[in-house]
């Protein structure tokens, strides 16, 4: 709803529209940035404890390597 509200502002005058719809993004891209900046400490994670786990250790390995990338 917030998001059509902003967008028929940008209609009505675009300077003041264009401003919101780059905030828009950029909080977007932040909440991005956020979730791969967990996902790769959850691949950190897996990895430290792929070394102290002995049965499960090669799954941990690549989960840990896939959640870096």
């Amino acid at each position: 709803m917030l998001i059509i509200a902003k967008f028929k502002i940008f209609k009505a005058s675009k300077p003041y529209g264009l401003f919101w719809l780059t905030l828009f993004f950029q909080r977007m891209n932040d909440r991005v940035y956020g979730v791969h900046k967990i996902h790769s400490n959850y691949g950190r994670v897996f990895s430290e404890w792929s070394g102290i786990e002995k049965e499960m250790a090669d799954g941990l390995q690549t989960a840990g390597h896939y959640m870096d990338v």
